[in-house]
């Protein structure tokens, strides 16, 4: 991306995000999410011990699974990166952040601050949230929360969970 356009997309979220902040339509934004749609792709940097994941006003990362393209959900994490920008998002909940992708890219955000709040209760996807975002240059954004969270009960409760998996899908043909 050229040095013109970085300004020029940075010009736009700071006028985006101005202390007088303009109505904006349903129709607008929805009009405005498909244009950004229409002309984003998030990119991949394959490197020996892994790959990053490369979104546009973002700072890169990365991803230590080798052969593995760490990408989910292409159109949320496009979506997800110009609402920040475009509305200057300061915190970002991540409820059931299993391994931590969208925390991550919330987090990771060049020129908007946002902090990201992971909730995951399951422990082996806790482990992996954490190692991965343990050397992100921007892991200090990134706060992991070891709990589960609802909106329909109070206090404590014990919850059980499979470990495995109990179905998976045949991918031979029949």
């Amino acid at each position: 991306m050229s040095i013109a356009v970085k300004r020029a997309i940075r010009q736009t979220i700071v006028d985006s995000t101005s202390s007088q902040p303009a109505l904006l339509s349903t129709e607008n934004l929805r009009a405005e999410v498909g244009d950004y749609l229409a002309r984003t792709r998030v990119r991949f940097a394959i490197q020996a011990i892994g790959c990053e994941l490369l979104v546009p006003a973002h700072r890169p990362i990365r991803f230590r699974q080798s052969g593995v393209m760490p990408i989910y959900e292409e159109t949320t994490t496009i979506i997800l990166s110009y609402l920040i920008g475009r509305f200057g998002a300061q915190v970002f909940f991540d409820v059931g952040a299993g391994i931590g992708y969208f925390s991550r890219v919330a987090a990771s955000h060049a020129w908007v601050d946002t902090r990201a709040h992971a909730f995951e209760m399951r422990p082996d996807p806790l482990r992996e949230l954490r190692c991965n975002i343990s050397s992100d240059s921007f892991a200090d954004r990134i706060t992991v929360h070891p709990a589960g969270v609802t909106d329909r009960h109070q206090g404590e409760i014990e919850i059980w969970y499979a470990r495995g998996i109990a179905f998976r899908a045949s991918t031979r043909a029949r």
